[in-house]
């Protein structure tokens, strides 16, 4: 059994083109809930309307529903259930005017086929994500120990499984403390203002112990996708330990206060 993690080189073209498929990701998720709501939400609000990323529309439908588009509708499902919409159907052709003509289809699959540049062949596991401070992790597993002449892309660095388990637990620990913060505040308004809160226990060299608690509020744009809104915020958070001798895992508690007009990070207070 082969397996890797890595992380993925800053100043390599895997990097960019990482985050450019999660920028477009992201942008095309926004079209399309927007587009899913105008023409299928309304209908039947208790819904989920699921739709997957393809240039042809492909969505979760009711049986109402789909007997309502039934004439718009191939015949096959997808593998998920999922229903495809005739190319030259009347909601397809809306759909590639207020979605797919703003989506650049190779950067939309800019870093997709990135284990393909690794010299193994076989069934394979993989993953591919950031930690929203920049690091870029990769994970690579093959049962087979076959592989092909070469060697590894240029673009990785290996690094422990330790660190990257770790690395991997600590993304989920803050994912789970944003998230209900996140959630409301994605569903809430287009900019929404939280507030973070930092506290440190030390137990003095005396014996009496304190508390060093700081807050910081800042507002920010949320992403089509809550996912990215968290990773972004994380990203402001990291910038704002690193500037102010503060540390991820000091993060106790966060908040949405509620809509606002502009993005921007207010100075801490205590």
């Amino acid at each position: 059994m082969t397996e890797i993690a890595f992380l993925v080189k800053p100043d390599s073209e895997m990097y960019r083109k990482y985050f450019k498929q999660k920028n477009e990701l992201d942008k095309f998720v926004g079209f399309a809930s927007a587009f899913i709501d105008k023409y299928f939400a309304s209908r039947n609000k208790d819904f989920d309307y699921s739709f997957s990323t393809n240039m042809r529309l492909t969505v979760n439908l009711p049986p109402n529903d789909e007997e309502w588009f039934g004439a718009q509708l191939m015949k096959e499902k997808t593998e998920k259930g999922l229903c495809v919409f005739k190319k030259n159907s009347p909601m397809n052709k809306r759909w590639h005017e207020e979605v797919t003509s703003h989506i650049n289809p190779d950067s939309l699959t800019a870093s997709r086929w990135w284990f393909m540049d690794f010299p193994y062949y076989g069934k394979c596991q993989i993953a591919m994500w950031d930690d929203g401070c920049g690091n870029v992790y990769g994970y690579y597993s093959t049962p087979a120990a076959h592989h092909n002449s070469g060697k590894l892309p240029d673009y990785v660095q290996p690094i422990k499984m330790s660190e990257y388990y770790i690395a991997q637990e600590r993304c989920k620990e803050l994912d789970s403390l944003l998230f209900e913060a996140v959630d409301k505040g994605s569903r809430a308004s287009r900019i929404g203002s939280y507030k973070a809160t930092f506290k440190k226990n030390s137990d003095g060299s005396d014996g009496t112990g304190f508390e060093d608690s700081t807050s910081v509020c800042f507002s920010v744009e949320h992403c089509a996708m809550p996912s990215n809104t968290r990773t972004a915020i994380v990203g402001l958070l990291h910038d704002y330990c690193s500037k102010n001798q503060r540390c991820l895992d000091d993060l106790a508690e966060f908040e949405y206060l509620g809509p606002t007009e502009k993005a921007e990070f207010d100075e801490p207070y205590k």
